[in-house]
């Protein structure tokens, strides 16, 4: 006689989504795809022990699959309702602070940028300040409504004739000096000013002075001209911006004759690129798992053998690998999923479907 239906290897293609019209393919597979099938059998004796009837309940079906491919919007599939994916444009990200805390810098140690660059160019340096050595002040030049002075990472916004310490606002509706002493007055606040920082206006001059320098940084970037900062560090007397060789990007602080103590806060103001990112983000303390179709499919010759899980959800975490450097194998994520019944779908249907085009004969 003829045989057929043998399934020679040929590998399958693998598939997640909510209805058949809009599945999403899983990507490259390690090793073997599976779908195994379980239930209860049951059997009823009589009272001589003869067997009145076989039968089976609880029938299930897992399909188990390891991924190659950590494509985290496919990842974010298996877990949805649990997982989420943030994607994040590489767009300009302008005076993002970063504090070198003491005993992580020292004096001609590279210290690398929090951020970088996505395309691997040189970040912006606008300030770099110290705790101890330096006290910044700020000089107002007739200023304008809308100017902004941010210190420590908050915004004061020079407001035409108000002064509103919960909005951060200050009034420039009288002479320099005046208006100093509204921002001072924004500035040391209890509540919306700066902690750690005190404020000290005199004529058109604020200087701001770090209560505790060991513990708080001092930074401040104006929006414009009409605020002006002087007390920062200077590029190539106190510091220099470099790469290492890892093609990093930082600073290197020198024994200048400003910078006399180790001791202290070492407070940076950048802009930078990001490149273009996805984030996954897990972690609550219920979730409710959506369920979904998971399909299996080859074709050979045209003709297609594929099974269908209606209503599957993940029956396991994920574990997450970082293979040595001198294995073979690259990162992969094994996958169980445990398929439900799906209720739209009529009695003894609402498992599994296997469908086949292929039978050959040898």
């Amino acid at each position: 006689m003829a045989y057929g239906s043998v399934h020679i290897p040929s590998g399958c293609t693998s598939k997640i989504g909510n209805a058949l019209g809009a599945m999403t393919d899983l990507g490259v597979l390690k090793g073997d795809a599976n779908i195994e099938i379980t239930y209860d059998k049951v059997r009823v004796l009589g009272s001589k022990a003869e067997v009145l009837k076989d039968f089976i309940k609880n029938m299930a079906a897992n399909a188990s699959f390891e991924l190659y491919q950590l494509h985290l919007p496919n990842i974010e599939k298996l877990l949805e309702g649990a997982a989420e994916v943030i994607n994040t444009p590489g767009t300009l990200q302008e005076d993002v602070e970063q504090q070198i805390a003491v005993g992580i810098w020292l004096y001609d140690k590279f210290v690398p940028f929090e951020n970088q660059n996505g395309a691997g160019t040189k970040p912006t340096v606008n300030l770099v300040t110290a705790s101890l050595d330096t006290e910044l002040t700020l000089t107002l030049t007739s200023v304008l409504a809308g100017d902004k002075v941010t210190i420590n990472g908050l915004v004061f916004t020079a407001h035409a004739d108000t002064t509103t310490p919960a909005n951060r606002e200050f009034d420039i509706s009288g002479t320099d000096s005046q208006d100093a002493t509204e921002l001072a007055t924004c500035i040391n606040h209890a509540t919306y000013g700066v902690p750690g920082l005190t404020a000290t206006p005199a004529a058109e001059v604020v200087t701001l002075t770090v209560d505790t320098p060991l513990v708080t940084g001092l930074s401040a970037y104006a929006s414009s001209a009409t605020i002006a900062i002087d007390g920062e560090l200077e590029l190539d007397t106190d510091y220099f911006v470099m790469k290492d060789q890892d093609g990093i990007w930082g600073i290197y602080i020198i024994d200048s004759a400003t910078i006399t103590t180790e001791s202290q806060i070492i407070t940076l103001l950048t802009d930078y690129t990001p490149a273009a990112s996805k984030t996954l983000k897990m972690g609550t303390k219920s979730a409710e798992l959506t369920p979904k179709i998971v399909e299996f499919s080859k074709t050979i010759n045209g003709k297609i053998f594929r099974a269908r899980l209606w209503a599957a959800t993940n029956e396991e975490g994920l574990t997450f690998a970082f293979p040595d450097s001198a294995g073979e194998e690259p990162a992969s994520i094994p996958v169980v999923r445990k398929g439900g019944l799906d209720s739209s779908k009529a009695e003894g249907e609402q498992l599994i479907e296997i469908y086949d085009e292929i039978g050959l004969t040898m």
